[in-house]
């Protein structure tokens, strides 16, 4: 029992003193840069007062349109992507994505009378079909900064706060 406990004892020391190290070594950790990168990014797009006046822009006419198409098809406008790769921060794109469609809907964006006028940002557009069978949207933004992509969520329906997000990461671009 005695000889248990003293090899017990002695682990226990040579452990704290592995631990320890010696004075001169000194163990250095280095918070990782993409987070506060990514903090930072979320800060710039969702202060940049000119990319959101477009955003907000961009959802009065999608509103108008989606109110227009649900007269006529029974269900909200699905857009895929509108471009291939989301813009970089600070510039715009023209969409190349405006003739995708889902398989089973006919009509895309430029039906939907979205133009190839060159956008800061990718739009995307889900239809929501709620358990109480109402009916909603959610419009998608997504932009790519600092080889990261963001992406801002407006929710329409009954549901829609649940489906609405202001900026925030996404993903690693490589």
């Amino acid at each position: 029992m005695f000889k248990v406990l003293a090899l017990t004892i002695l682990s226990v020391l040579l452990a704290l003193s592995f631990l320890a190290g010696s004075p001169k070594e000194e163990i250095q950790i280095e918070t990782p840069k993409t987070f506060g990168t990514i903090a930072d990014d979320v800060s710039t797009l969702k202060n940049d007062a000119t990319l959101n006046s477009q955003i907000d822009t961009v959802l009065s006419v999608i509103a108008t349109r989606q109110g227009n198409y649900i007269k006529s098809s029974d269900t909200y406008f699905q857009g895929l992507s509108t471009h291939s790769v989301p813009p970089t921060y600070g510039t715009t794109a023209v969409p190349d994505k405006l003739a995708v469609k889902p398989h089973y809907q006919s009509k895309g964006w430029t039906d939907f009378g979205q133009d190839n006028t060159a956008l800061p940002f990718a739009i995307r557009i889900n239809q929501m079909v709620y358990p109480d069978k109402s009916k909603g949207y959610q419009v998608i933004f997504l932009i790519t900064l600092n080889n990261n992509r963001y992406s801002k969520t407006i929710g329409y329906g009954l549901q829609a706060d649940q489906f609405t997000h202001d900026w925030e990461y996404a993903e690693k671009v490589n």
